[in-house]
Formats: structure tokens, sequence, C-alpha cells
């Protein structure tokens, strides 16, 4: 039977923003939103809005694709649709559309 060998994460990390890096490693433990919310001192809501935007930059649609990703080591390239789901407009780039006006 073969050990398990410690996760490097700093590849992933470091698509991430310092406050999402802190929440990252909690993604992987059986704690709700709340409960990293009551460690970080942070609303369920912020840490929410934090888990949604990891998966946004990450390309992932849940914690167990996230578990998924970790494990395998490897970054997915930026998903165009999840991005563009995103309210947030930084986390969207403008493209000119066919009609040659820009859209978010």
């Amino acid at each position: 039977m073969s050990e398990l060998q410690p996760m490097n994460l700093e590849p992933i990390l470091a698509r991430l923003t310092p406050a999402q890096a802190q929440i990252l490693p909690m993604l992987l433990e059986p704690m709700t939103e709340a409960e990293i919310g009551k460690r970080l001192f942070r609303s369920r809501e912020t840490v929410h809005t934090h888990v949604r935007r990891i998966y946004a930059t990450l390309n992932v649609r849940s914690r167990i694709e996230l578990v998924r990703l970790v494990l395998q080591g490897v970054v997915p390239e930026r998903n165009e649709e999840v991005a563009m789901l995103m309210p947030n407009p930084a986390f969207r780039e403008l493209k000119p559309d066919p009609a040659g006006s820009t859209r978010a």
C-alpha cells in the first residue's frame, strides 16, 4: 500500500488572492463556510464570496472538484463561461462582439 504524500499547494495558491489562499486549505477540511468564517473572524457571506471566486479562478464547480484538483496538482485554464457568471466586472474581460461594440 502506498503512503499519502504531502500536497504541494503552491501552484494553486499562486493563482489566488491572499484571502482566498487563507480559505483554500480550510475548504479541504470538513468545515462549513460559517465555521471557516468564525475561525477567520469573517462573516459567512464574505467566506461564501471568496469560495465562489476560488471556484471560478480554479475552474471548478464544487468542493469535490476542488479536492480532486488539489490531489491531482493540476490547475486548469480559466473557464470563460464561469468567469462571465461572476457579478464583479473585475473578473470579466471585455471582448468585442461581432457588431463592433464591446460587452462585459
